[in-house]
């Protein structure tokens, strides 16, 4: 018996909000479950797209040709059982789309961005293969795109026809191109301006000692710059006291250059949480703990009000 998912598409609007049933493949019928963000083909172009699971059943319940789930965005379920509960009561009670409301409980910057490519195969440069005219704008862009590839976005900026896709499925028919689809973090990489050298460690001495710069902020820069890989910007002016002004002219005399560098995503990066000390409590206070102390230990479940003004300390008892 063939398992299917009930998704809720991303991206539906309001008029096509509905759950979708999709078939689980065999290789991820262990994997799927309720509260995953998956990626199915949508509408006539099975165009990637991501959905959520909100339920798993059977193929006696789906209606129609089904579709396969082509990969997973989620390698657990993001929502539990009580949230997805909550999804459907938001659903219903809100008017909302599927989507709408999911999207509120997942984090953002976590889903999954799928892009689709075009690849020439070796048929593409078979050179005894007659190939249609109208190919030839299609082949033009790929033969000269890196490793032959081109997302479908990029190729329909380059040939704008109006048989966009009726041509390039006609290709693929006659193994002319390879269509897949790629899935990609919708968190970009976080990158940092830097300056580094440009020029050797003998250049940039010789420059120093002709007393090429007389600002002593060059020379500090300079004699740091030839012992680190690179600088960022923003050290270079907080730390250093260069301007803009100063890190192009260097630049400009091929001493250093401007580059990106890839740093690491971390809430906690070189942050130091000092520990805090144990408070010890003032006379007023020891009395107001002991008096709560000696309830308890009674076992008498009472009410107590602190009585203080701001700032006396009622919150440290």
């Amino acid at each position: 018996m063939l398992k299917i998912a009930k998704i809720a598409i991303g991206h539906a609007l309001t008029g096509f909000d509905r759950l979708y049933d999709y078939r689980i493949p065999d290789g991820y019928i262990d994997q799927v479950k309720p509260g995953m963000r998956v990626i199915v083909p949508f509408g006539a172009s099975d165009k990637p797209t991501e959905g959520m699971v909100m339920e798993i059943g059977t193929a006696e319940e789906a209606k129609g040709r089904l579709k396969d789930i082509k990969a997973l965005a989620d390698a657990k379920p993001v929502l539990d059982s009580n949230m997805l509960q909550l999804v459907k009561m938001m659903k219903q009670r809100y008017m909302c789309t599927w989507a709408d409301a999911y999207r509120l409980m997942v984090p953002p910057g976590t889903g999954a961005k799928v892009a689709r490519y075009i690849a020439l195969t070796e048929k593409a440069f078979d050179p005894e293969y007659d190939q249609h005219p109208s190919f030839e704008p299609f082949l033009s862009v790929l033969k000269n795109a890196d490793e032959y590839t081109v997302e479908e976005k990029d190729l329909r900026q380059s040939v704008p026809t109006k048989e966009f896709t009726k041509l390039l499925k006609k290709m693929q028919e006659e193994g002319l191109v390879r269509i897949f689809d790629e899935k990609e973090s919708t968190v970009g990489h976080k990158t940092v301006k830097v300056i580094k050298k440009a020029a050797d460690d003998a250049t940039v001495k010789d420059l120093l000692d002709r007393d090429g710069f007389k600002n002593i902020k060059y020379i500090r820069f300079l004699e740091v710059l030839m012992q680190v890989p690179h600088i960022s910007v923003q050290d270079a002016k907080k730390s250093f006291g260069m301007s803009d002004y100063m890190l192009n002219r260097l630049v400009k005399l091929q001493l250093a250059k401007f580059d990106t560098v890839k740093v690491t995503r971390s809430p906690l990066f070189d942050v130091h949480v000092p520990q805090d000390e144990k408070k010890k409590p003032n006379e007023q206070q020891q009395k107001a703990i002991d008096g709560i102390l000696d309830l308890y230990m009674k076992n008498r479940y009472e009410s107590v009000l602190l009585y203080g003004v701001t700032g006396s300390g009622k919150t440290e008892v």
